[in-house]
């Protein structure tokens, strides 16, 4: 065993690279992987491969729309034996979602069975359900066997798949996508079909559009689930630089119930949301008893085959609109959806404008365009090479006759008809393939006239490739004929900031008592004043001065160690639900936050005369009116300090009371001459002379 062990380590080859090396030579062949071939479309066709290889599969087995239906899975079956060795559930759910109306601006696969909801409910199993292609479908895939588009070989090399589909409309922006890949994220929102087409047509019109030309026509997103996005004023930046964030809000208004009672009626969700899951968050949210939502008496989904309707019904004396105000700010009625515009174009991912996507299409178009009339000039032609060798043989029917009469094998036959009549190899195969009908006189005629036609079309096709008007008219003419089978209304409203009437936070709000405080490693508390009762009765007593009892409405400030003063919304605090919470620390909260510790807190609008006294390491003191400190600004300071000194004490002034002050090597001394009182910005007095090396480790002031 010793000597068979030896063998294998004799023959083993080692390797040594470095970490960064191996991870570079494995993760990057990885991630490019996933862009180009799982999560990011084609810019051409807006498909990823799985999609396109679902409708493929389909469009293979012949389930257009005029066909039956057929079992799901077998769809998903075919194409991952075919094209997709991958899971089948990863399949099912791409055809599921094709076929979604929620999901898809114009849905591309037509199901029958449970195809899932808008309340999240999965669809059912694909032994369940069936599909076929939906009508728009068969745009994508028009021309198709014209050799439009590239193709390549399946993963086994046993047969081709189009790399593209040819993609008469614009699916890309039409129906948008959504991916995840190895570094990278795209995120592109459905629009109105008829916008895009119109906006194509413009371009191909007009290449030197502009971005804000082609705004004309394609005026912002459209979902499938309507809405309002009520930041429509960016949109100019977000299509300019393909990425963004839209805030789209649900379609709600307050209305009067048959009972009589007051409710907000929800039409319309934000796009992707999940229903049920929302109304019952709602719900959780309103038996909180917190705030305006506790005015919540019902919530119902009234939704049914005729559209989406939940009810949200208020108890009297409510003010719903500002209760509608608060479930915009604080549930998933209005959601934020981030624009990135990234897709596979020039074979690698990239960003790209709405001028860039139409671009990149527009130049789709045309190439499969050219590509299917040159194939259909190709076939004609060959067709016209086969008519007019019947014509001939047609016109001297007799001859032709006598000459196959007397051949003896059809080799000898086809030889001798094309050195008569002058006629090629394919010509002479033809008219030895006749059927002696077609030397009928009607057959005849019909030869001439499908001739004649022929040649018309012949005429067409040469023109459209000389001249690019006539393609692009072409073009033109096809993308009109779609948008009249595709095209449906706008579904969502553009609305700008200042048009949506919002309600002031402040208006919905309501304000408790809390206790705000700072711990012994300095974080900050926001506790009910009932648990701050409870923590003093314990160990750790916290100093008055470092905490502050005040409403949630109100703004506190924080006086740091270095002489700096914050402003802070109590709300801005989190709440802690326990004594036992960790609290946390003022850089999170306050911008610029340059001091070691909070040593003092106070409500901004303190009142009565009250004064600050503050003492230093250095051994200065300085009293100073509160009036000076209540500036709204969010950083200010407390007094001067020389080089090197620090604050120890901050607190309220208690009349003329003597100051105790500790000092770093433990000797106490007490100052019992009264401090003027000084402006903010000042030094203030010396209040004990300290030798060297010495400071003043803290301050008490004694009664």
């Amino acid at each position: 065993m010793k000597k068979q062990s030896k063998e294998i380590i004799d023959n083993t080859v080692v390797l040594e690279r470095t970490m960064e090396r191996v991870m570079h030579d494995s993760m990057m062949p990885y991630s490019e992987h996933v862009i180009l071939e799982r999560a990011v479309p084609r810019v051409e066709d807006g498909l990823k491969p799985v999609q396109r290889r679902v409708l493929f599969v389909m469009h293979e087995a012949g389930l257009s729309p005029d066909k039956p239906f057929r079992k799901s899975a077998n769809v998903v079956g075919e194409t991952m034996a075919k094209y997709h060795p991958h899971g089948d559930s990863s399949i099912y759910e791409t055809m599921v979602r094709m076929a979604q109306d929620f999901n898809m601006r114009v849905p591309l696969v037509e199901g029958s069975g449970n195809f899932g909801s808008m309340d999240g409910d999965p669809a059912a199993a694909f032994r369940y359900t069936e599909a076929r292609l939906a009508a728009p479908s068969l745009f994508l895939m028009r021309d198709l066997e014209k050799e439009t588009v590239p193709s390549s070989l399946n993963f086994d090399d046993t047969r081709r798949e189009p790399d593209i589909l040819p993609a008469l409309f614009p699916n890309l922006l039409i129906n948008g996508s959504a991916g995840i890949a190895v570094g990278l994220a795209t995120n592109i929102p459905p629009h109105n079909p008829g916008e895009v087409i119109d906006g194509v047509i413009a371009y191909l019109e007009n290449p030197k559009l502009t971005d804000a030309e082609l705004a004309e026509y394609i005026k912002g997103p459209d979902f499938p689930t309507g809405g309002v996005i009520t930041n429509a004023e960016i949109l100019p930046e977000i299509y300019r630089t393909g990425e963004g964030k839209l805030h789209v809000r649900a379609r709600a208004s307050v209305e009067t119930l048959p009972d009589g009672k007051e409710g907000i009626v929800i039409t319309e969700f934000p796009y992707q949301t999940n229903k049920a899951e929302l109304l019952a968050k709602i719900l959780e949210h309103a038996q909180s008893r917190r705030e305006i939502i506790a005015q919540i008496a019902d919530i119902r989904d009234e939704s049914d085959r005729s559209g989406v309707r939940a009810v949200i019904e208020v108890k009297k004396g409510c003010d719903a609109e500002k209760l509608l105000a608060y479930l915009y700010r604080y549930t998933d009625l209005q959601r934020t959806f981030g624009v990135n515009m990234i897709a596979i174009a020039e074979g690698r991912p990239m960003q790209l404008s709405l001028l860039d996507a139409v671009r990149y299409y527009v130049n789709s178009r045309k190439l499969v365009e050219r590509r299917r009339v040159t194939y259909d000039l190709r076939v004609a032609r060959e067709r016209e090479e086969i008519l007019d060798g019947l014509s001939v043989a047609a016109r001297d029917i007799d001859r032709v006759i006598a000459i196959i009469r007397s051949s003896k094998t059809p080799a000898i036959a086809r030889e001798r008809l094309c050195e008569t009549f002058s006629l090629s190899a394919r010509q002479a195969n033809a008219i030895l393939e006749m059927r002696l009908r077609r030397i009928t006189g009607l057959e005849i005629e019909s030869i001439e006239t499908e001739l004649a036609e022929l040649r018309k079309t012949i005429g067409v096709l040469e023109g459209l490739l000389a001249d690019k008007k006539k393609l692009n008219g072409a073009i033109r003419r096809s993308l009109l004929e779609i948008k009249r089978a595709i095209d449906s209304p706008r579904r969502t409203e553009l609305v700008s900031h200042g048009e949506t009437g919002a309600v002031s936070l402040d208006a919905f709000k309501s304000a408790s008592d809390a206790v705000v405080y700072v711990d012994e490693i300095g974080n900050l508390h926001r506790v009910s004043e009932k648990i701050f009762e409870n923590l003093q009765k314990g160990e750790g007593r916290i100093p008055p001065e470092r905490a502050v009892s005040l409403r949630t409405d109100r703004t506190l400030l924080l006086f740091g160690n270095r002489g700096g003063v914050y402003t802070l919304a109590c709300e801005e605090v989190p709440e802690c639900r326990s004594a036992k919470d960790k609290g946390v620390i003022p850089e999170r909260l306050v911008q610029k936050f340059t001091d070691d510790v909070v040593l003092f807190l106070a409500p901004l609008d303190i009142e009565g005369e009250a004064r600050l006294l503050f003492v230093t390491e250095q051994g200065m003191v300085k009293c100073s009116d509160f009036a000076e400190y209540r500036i709204n600004r969010r950083k200010f300071e407390s007094m001067l300090l020389r080089e090197g000194d620090r604050i120890v004490y901050a607190a309220p002034r208690h009349g003329e009371s003597p100051i105790e002050l500790t000092l770093s090597d433990g000797k106490r001394k007490l100052r019992r001459d009264p401090v003027s009182v000084t402006g903010r910005r000042t030094y203030g007095v010396r209040a004990v002379k300290l030798d060297a090396g010495k400071t003043v480790s803290s301050a008490l002031q004694t009664k």
